[in-house]
Order: C-alpha cells, then structure tokens, then sequence
C-alpha cells in the first residue's frame, strides 16, 4: 500500500521514480549510488467522469554496460481510492 501510495503522488505531480543500488567500487573501494530502474508512473482515467482508474507504470532497466532497456509489460496497480484520498498540494512525508 505505501508503494502505491507513493506512485500515485508521484504520478500526480508527472514524477518518475529512481531505484538506486549502492555497490562498492572496485578501483577506489568506495561505496557508489548506481541506477538500477526507473519507474514511470501515469494515471489513467475514465472517459466520462474523470475519476482515476488505475495506474500504470512502465519501468526502464539498465544493465552492467549502461544501456536502459524497456521492460516489455506495464504492471498495473488499483489505486483509485489511495488517489481520493489525498489531494496534489500534500507533501510526501520522508521516510524512516
């Protein structure tokens, strides 16, 4: 539920999310943030009465070499009544 809730505030403010993995540098020893994926989340909506329906969200792999692939299916999330509930002007809480 807090993932879902996370992407639809981010889907909300046309956000894409950043996976990072920290991995130790072989030349230098020294702890490196490397990106992993990057999920791109969009709200898709009703025709008629606008209220959301689902989220989708695409995600964007890179591999050891550096190139980003897209993953061949979306995965999508029921989050109409987590986007309801809360309106575009909340701010995101930091996690702990």
């Amino acid at each position: 539920m807090l993932g879902s809730y996370i992407l639809s505030k981010l889907a909300k403010r046309s956000m894409n999310a950043y996976l990072n993995m920290q991995s130790m540098d072989l030349l230098d020893s020294r702890f490196r943030d490397r990106m992993q994926a990057i999920l791109i989340p969009q709200i898709q909506k009703q025709d008629l009465s606008g209220k959301p329906l689902f989220l989708e969200v695409q995600a964007i792999t890179k591999d050891k070499w550096g190139f980003y692939n897209f993953l061949p299916q979306s995965y999508f999330f029921d989050v109409s009544q987590v986007l309801d509930l809360y309106d575009t002007s909340e701010e995101l809480d930091p996690l702990t």
